[in-house]
């Protein structure tokens, strides 16, 4: 038995877990700042001039815009729960 009384596989074995853990972190907090930046340039094309009167646009940038906000809350909120995980 090794430190505290757990064998070597289980060690390994939460390792592994913790190892899976933070690169999903990573990856999550990479797919947030992609999503931000997505975002804030559908923002930028809402606001341009030219594309004001075109409504088939606006809806299209508009729903596009909705489907990302809601991307972006579904990998915050699995991003915190990663940070959870990874304290423990």
């Amino acid at each position: 038995m090794g430190a505290g009384g757990k064998s070597y596989q289980e060690q390994k074995k939460k390792r592994s877990e913790m190892t899976k853990l933070k690169t999903a972190f990573r990856n999550t907090e990479k797919e947030i700042e992609t999503l931000e930046m997505e975002i804030e340039e559908l923002h930028e094309k809402l606001s341009d001039p030219e594309i004001s009167t075109d409504y088939e646009r606006i809806t299209e940038l508009t729903n596009l815009l909705a489907e990302k906000d809601e991307a972006l809350t579904t990998a915050m909120e699995k991003w915190e729960s990663l940070a959870e995980q990874i304290e423990e």
